[in-house]
């Protein structure tokens, strides 16, 4: 009995295989998507990495990549195009990124998010970014000179971005959806515009030139109320938006002084957020603690005096709750909880937030009471005591 039950795992084992196993050179590996939405149909492109132009080319920062577009009144429909059109079968578990156009945005994304959701290739890791004052698909065609494939010229610059940038954010597949669908919250996205000659700057020619015809640069970000775009932001938004969220690697504040202005570099950025009952009503306190190095002087200083340094703290720390304002009053302008307040409350208050819950962003969240406490501390004044304008 035991050599029968051993024969018989040894065939199992033996009999193994994947059902859906395809050899790697049989595959178009798509590396980024662009998806729009015009006259009641989907277009699709997806940026392609072309292994064989990889492999004879010899020249840095030539583009290997290329770009099929497909349309259907699905993006499966529209899929199924691009396949057609593709010597190989089209993979998508490599996606980097996913760039929606603005109009499709202003029309709802559930659709979309939907396909990829289901989609058992997608790895919901790729980065969601919205295209702003450019078609979707020019955004994948844009030909980079630092590096040899374009995604992943825009995969570096996201992730980069939310260490070196303020304005702009990482995010994930994964967290847009998260967000779309828990109480008390609302999306956000990144957005990327294209600076210079679209038509030029699609063209391998581009990079023979020290200047390049265009560029891609990441931007503002973009509310979302559910799935519709409501409203971009602007740079001061932006950066107060990403302070309350606790999302920035490094700050750099613009304080004004006699004489001209000091700008601080702000660092270790870390923020807390509290939920406080008052009288049944809740309130929130954003707690927020830095060390800040002085970058620039224009301004009069005496770094050696301690007044002249307690005198710059207190103006970064105003600076830092000027920005959160800032992002709180333009998210309560278009009635969309960017910061999640209402998923705090709802965590660690959720019979407060049951009465709330019916109207939070008209309601709630607009009339909710937040309260700010900024701690800069300033920790490094350059390598000179004194300033230019001193000696």
């Amino acid at each position: 009995m035991k050599i029968k039950l051993c024969l018989l795992c040894l065939c199992c084992l033996l009999l193994t295989g994947c059902y859906n196993y395809n050899e790697l050179n049989t595959l178009a590996i798509a590396t980024g998507m662009s998806i729009n939405y015009k006259d009641d149909h989907y277009e699709v492109s997806l940026l392609i990495a072309n292994s064989k132009q990889a492999q004879v080319s010899s020249k840095e920062g030539e583009s290997q990549s290329i770009v099929y577009e497909g349309k259907g009144s699905t993006i499966s429909e529209a899929l199924r195009e691009i396949d057609i059109i593709s010597p190989k079968s089209i993979y998508i578990g490599h996606l980097s990124f996913i760039v929606v156009s603005e109009s499709l945005a202003k029309a709802g994304l559930i659709d979309s998010l939907d396909y990829l959701l289901r989609d058992p290739e997608s790895i919901k890791r790729f980065y969601l970014i919205m295209a702003r004052n450019a078609e979707a698909k020019d955004i994948l065609e844009i030909v980079s000179p630092l590096e040899s494939f374009p995604a992943q010229s825009i995969s570096t610059a996201i992730s980069f971005s939310r260490e070196s940038q303020a304005v702009t954010s990482t995010i994930p597949y994964s967290s847009f959806v998260e967000n779309l669908v828990k109480k008390g919250a609302e999306p956000i996205l990144a957005t990327i515009e294209l600076k210079g000659n679209a038509k030029k700057g699609k063209s391998e020619e581009s990079l023979q030139n020290t200047t390049p015809k265009a560029y891609l640069q990441l931007s503002n970000l973009a509310l979302f109320k559910k799935d519709k775009l409501v409203h971009v932001t602007n740079e001061e938004e932006s950066k107060g938006i990403n302070v309350i969220n606790n999302n920035i690697g490094e700050l750099l504040l613009n304080c004004y002084c006699s004489g001209g202005k000091a700008e601080i570099e702000v660092q270790n950025l870390k923020t807390s957020r509290k939920v406080i009952i008052q009288e049944g009503k809740p309130r929130i306190l954003v707690k927020v603690k830095g060390k800040g190095s002085l970058q620039e002087s224009t301004c009069k200083l005496d770094l050696e005096k301690e007044e002249t340094i307690l005198s710059l703290e207190e103006k970064a720390n105003e600076e830092v709750k000027r920005l959160m304002e800032k992002a709180v009053a333009v998210t309560k302008k278009f009635e969309t909880d960017s910061f999640g307040f209402g998923n705090l409350i709802y965590k660690f208050h959720p019979k407060v937030f049951k009465d709330l819950q019916k109207n939070w962003n008209e309601e709630g969240f607009k009339k909710l009471d937040i309260a700010y406490d900024v701690d800069i501390r300033l920790e490094f004044k350059g390598s000179t005591e004194s300033g230019i304008k001193e000696n």
